[in-house]
């Protein structure tokens, strides 16, 4: 039980720790590892949102540079959702929206924090992938993922969901 664990830890014993970066294979049983609480500035609601527009970056995004998050679609509500969420989540501007050839539209969005974000998941349509963290992440974020994958180059079939990127 982890609380009890905690509650017979004498605080006096941790006043000579120091906090250092130590290779995981020379790591022996003297260590303690500290993981930080990440606390949610944002509601379930938009994590959830998040990652859909993070599924429809992957089938429809691209980056320029350091700063520059663009997506084309000829759905301009799509766009819209990924502009909102984006701006709400990396407290960024909120990009234009502008015609893209005769039928689509273009969303470029200056960050350097989204930009280094969507990164992750590869440049260039034959170089995205999810990275090894994505599948540590609870089934209903990656449904959220793919709903938003779906979205971009996806279609939907009575009951039956497909996407190829």
């Amino acid at each position: 039980d982890i609380r009890k664990t905690i509650s017979h830890c004498k605080k006096s014993a941790y006043k000579e720790y120091k906090l250092e970066w130590v290779k995981a294979s020379e790591l022996t049983n003297e260590y303690a590892i500290v993981q930080p609480i990440i606390k949610d500035t944002v509601s379930d609601g938009m994590i959830d949102k998040f990652y859909e527009a993070l599924g429809f970056w992957v089938a429809e995004g691209h980056t320029q540079g350091k700063y520059m998050t663009e997506l084309t679609c000829s759905n301009i509500k799509f766009l819209e959702e990924f502009q909102e969420v984006m701006t709400e989540i990396y407290h960024c501007n909120k990009g234009t929206i502008v015609p893209h050839g005769d039928k689509a539209f273009r969303l470029a969005i200056s960050s350097m924090k989204l930009n280094s974000f969507v990164k992750q998941f590869g440049e260039g349509a034959k170089n995205k992938h999810l990275p090894q963290w994505f599948m540590g992440l609870p089934n209903i974020k990656q449904k959220a993922f793919l709903k938003g994958l779906a979205k971009g180059d996806g279609h939907a079939r009575r009951n039956e969901q497909n996407a190829a990127a």
